[in-house]
């Protein structure tokens, strides 16, 4: 019987050191065992930055428009506007991520008038156009906070040989660089 309670008395004290050890544990919520990332990180990880181009009906009918994209990484890629990649109301978006902060994004647009345009009488209307807005996440994808949309939109009449000197001068083209410190804000434009 001595044994019997001896051994229970033993076992009862291993139980609770054992509760000791683990209520001494880690109390930090926002740590995780498996040392993935917990939605409630309030570090800034990613940033995503939507961007918005705008054309006219003129501007597609008479002029050849290519967007270009980088993300600071070394990787750009380059787009030919036209009727499969426009949207209804004639803008093109493009979405550009990054996985890393601090981090720049560069966006142009270069106008030409079409080769085989003989006339231009009838063109009216260009835009200087873009709209952007840009989200930042925390390395579990929780979003942390987003801009409000940014719009530049300059529609502007201009016919015939104005129209042809300002696209030939280079005066519908633009780039835009984006810059973001690496609390995800943005420092520069």
């Amino acid at each position: 019987m001595k044994k019997t309670l001896t051994m229970l008395a033993a076992i009862i004290c291993c139980a609770l050191i054992a509760t000791a050890f683990t209520a001494c544990g880690d109390d930090d919520d926002n740590a995780s065992d498996t040392g993935q990332p917990t939605i409630d990180d309030p570090v800034s990880t990613q940033l995503v930055m939507s961007y918005y181009y705008y054309m006219t009906d003129d501007m597609f009918k008479y002029c050849d428009v290519e967007v270009s994209f980088g993300d600071g990484s070394g990787h750009a890629e380059a787009v030919r506007l036209d009727r499969d990649n426009l949207d209804d109301m004639l803008a093109y978006k493009v979405s550009l991520e990054a996985d890393h902060l601090p981090a720049a994004f560069t966006l142009t647009r270069r106008v030409t008038l079409k080769d085989d345009i003989a006339d231009l009488a009838s063109f009216k209307y260009y835009k200087n156009g873009f709209s952007y807005a840009f989200t930042l996440y925390n390395a579990a994808g929780q979003r942390l906070s987003a801009s409000s949309v940014v719009n530049a939109v300059d529609q502007q009449t201009s016919s015939g040989i104005a129209a042809a000197d300002l696209i030939a001068t280079g005066q519908l083209d633009y780039t835009h660089t984006y810059t973001f410190d690496e609390k995800g804000m943005l420092t520069g434009q």
